[in-house]
């Protein structure tokens, strides 16, 4: 991996780095924006508390280029948020930017994750990366309905036990411990967590979504069986008309298929990349729906 470090990267373009604070989160939400991502405000707030964000600034402290970590220890660490500007691409400056994450991660011991676009994913094995599964983001477009989801939803209602149930069950199934992430989305005001139970009336089924800048994103989502995975997120939007997202593993043949015979469309793809001891790529099967590239 090239050593040269992202101080002298950033100098050599008459830039300057630092890891980014709060006073930055507007600035983040902006470069973001400009690349017509789906981050708000609050998501942007879970690298600055949980994580670091590393960024390259203009002499004149505008913001231009970030990447962000996000340990789950003691599994793993994942980067995401690799926004280069416009008019500074093409330049190495993600290609630095990841690799000050990659000597962060290799500093703490963890294995490395990311969600790569399909295009970009060629470039991370020569970073030690290897290729797991592939993902389809699918958008089902805003729809024009008098409906209301008041009275539609026949999922449990939530209480902190319940949580506490699902955040272990997210563990198992999905082998990254993501609590404080869970916890994160369900106390955002337009956050929503569905969940039905099992024969035991513990949950057996969960889904998150949050509010995006253009659509809701759906996901995590974890069942036993594709049924179930389906009828969280029909209970979710049927009456909803908001734009929606979601990013489903590939593997999912029937999810797919139904909701693509239900009107969403596959806007683009991702391809899951590890790196470290953490060899194995794979999506385990219960998790029918991610909780977006930026978050695993």
């Amino acid at each position: 991996m090239n050593r040269d470090s992202l101080e002298d990267l950033a100098e050599r373009h008459g830039l300057s780095t630092r890891p980014l604070a709060d006073g930055d989160l507007s600035a983040a939400l902006a470069l973001s924006s400009l690349v017509h991502w789906n981050q708000v405000e609050a998501d942007w707030q879970v690298f600055l508390d949980r994580g670091t964000v590393f960024g390259l600034f203009e002499a004149d402290r505008t913001l231009v280029a970030t990447a962000a970590i996000l340990p789950f220890p003691p599994a793993m660490a994942w980067i995401s948020m690799v926004i280069v500007h416009p008019a500074r691409r093409r330049l190495g400056l993600a290609r630095g930017l990841v690799h000050q994450c990659l000597r962060d991660i290799d500093d703490s011991g963890l294995s490395a994750g990311l969600d790569a676009s399909e295009e970009g994913s060629m470039v991370y094995p020569a970073l030690g990366f290897v290729e797991g599964d592939r993902l389809s983001r699918l958008r089902r477009p805003e729809l024009f309905t008098t409906g209301s989801m008041h009275g539609t939803d026949t999922c449990a209602s939530l209480d902190w036990q319940a949580l506490e149930k699902i955040e272990q069950l997210d563990h198992q199934w999905s082998g990254i411990p993501r609590g404080f992430l869970l916890r994160d989305l369900t106390g955002r005001r337009n956050g929503r967590v569905l969940w039905h139970p099992d024969e035991s009336g513990h949950p057996g089924s969960y889904l998150f979504t949050r509010q995006g800048r253009t659509a809701i994103q759906l996901g995590p989502l974890g069942a036993r069986k594709t049924k179930e995975a389906i009828h969280l997120i029909e209970t979710y939007s049927r009456f909803l008309p908001d734009a929606l997202y979601i990013d489903i593993p590939d593997r999912q043949v029937d999810l797919l298929a139904h909701l693509t015979e239900m009107g969403w469309v596959r806007e683009r793809g991702f391809v899951r990349m590890v790196r470290g001891t953490t060899t194995e790529g794979a999506i385990p099967d219960r998790i029918f729906a991610a909780a977006g590239p930026e978050f695993s």
